[in-house]
């Protein structure tokens, strides 16, 4: 049994203090030491959902556990995706996973972005380099309701 195996909730109802088994299934570079990763629930969780702007805690056991933007579209939440930048002992440890392998994922956490306040508005969405990453789910989320909003500029 892999060490994965025994430090993450079992199938079933979510823990949320234990990370729940997650698999990669692809991970595309974006620029150098920086790359988005597709992961999946090893077991099918239909109650997981995000909001724009939350995170999760990636757990790598041997390495510890790092907080990580969403990056994905939160209407499609059985694909996750978080864009790492690789720069300390945890985001160097998940640079040398494949697709196959799996982690652990704890969330999500924080407080998403007021969207429902922006409806009707002009939109202004403003981010430099990987700063982008986190915004994406937004502007997913806008681009899903498109008549919902004003003027849009990223």
């Amino acid at each position: 049994m892999s060490e994965l195996a025994t430090t993450v909730a079992p199938a079933g109802p979510a823990e949320p203090m234990l990370p729940r088994p997650v698999v990669i299934e692809g991970i595309q570079p974006e620029a150098y030491g920086i790359a988005t990763f597709s992961m999946r629930f090893r077991h099918a969780d239909p109650i997981y959902r995000f909001q724009p702007g939350q995170f999760n805690m990636l757990y790598l056991p041997g390495f510890g556990e790092v907080a990580i933007s969403i990056s994905s579209d939160p209407a499609a939440p059985q694909t996750l995706g978080h864009t790492i930048r690789y720069a300390g002992n945890v985001t160097r440890g998940l640079a040398r996973l494949q697709p196959g392998d799996s982690l652990g994922l704890r969330g999500p956490f924080g407080t998403g972005w007021p969207v429902e306040a922006a409806r009707g508005k002009d939109l202004v969405v403003v981010a430099g380099g990987i700063g982008l990453a986190p915004l994406r789910p937004l502007v997913y989320s806008v681009m899903q309701q498109r008549n919902q909003y004003g003027r849009v500029m990223l």
